[in-house]
């Protein structure tokens, strides 16, 4: 009833209550059900319990939330971009998030960064979480069956683009991309 000349469908905003029922009509099964509690549970992280996470620091809210919102997609097996001004901890809500994690996970999380920014991850995590096993896969002498025994990985783009055949079959239990802008299309 709605098809305009052209044969599309043409509808107001009064016509919303209609299409939401024939939606909700046609989208059931485990998939929508799935797909309404991972939005309803974005939705209520607010009210959501901080996870517990063991650093030698201590956050201020907006990081809690940004712990809350990153170990939720986590759990879910989704990815997020953590986004926010220049100085406002997001490493060190990563590393809060990277220790609700390990040392318990036996597979490694990989995070690549520029070059500039290796050794400061390096020196934050030894800082913050002494608990959690690090190596820096870098330089000529890198070897990355030594790196795989370790907890964190820490590399950067270069590194990566130089050693994608060997690092492309591992399996990571996380993938961390600082200064993500280095990845800029599908192929990278």
């Amino acid at each position: 009833d709605k098809k305009d000349t052209t044969g599309k469908v043409r509808i107001t905003i009064f016509d919303l209550p209609e299409v939401e029922e024939l939606i909700a009509s046609k989208i059931t099964g485990d998939f929508a059900r799935h797909a309404r509690s991972l939005l309803d549970g974005l939705n209520n992280l607010t009210h959501d319990a901080v996870p517990t996470y063991k650093v030698n620091a201590t956050l201020r809210r907006y990081q809690d939330e940004g712990v809350k919102w990153i170990k939720y997609l986590y759990d879910n097996g989704l990815g997020g971009c953590l986004a926010d001004d220049m100085g406002l901890g997001k490493t060190l809500q990563t590393i809060a998030v990277l220790s609700t994690i390990y040392p318990a996970c036996d597979r490694p999380a990989l995070v690549v960064m520029p070059r500039t920014l290796l050794f400061n991850w390096e020196k934050e995590l030894r800082r913050f979480v002494p608990q959690i096993s690090v190596h820096t896969y870098y330089g000529p002498g890198r070897d990355i069956s030594t790196a795989l025994g370790c907890n964190i990985i820490l590399t950067t783009y270069a590194t990566v683009r130089n050693d994608i055949e060997k690092l492309r079959g591992l399996d990571f239990e996380y993938i961390i991309l600082d200064e993500s802008q280095n990845i800029k299309n599908v192929g990278a």
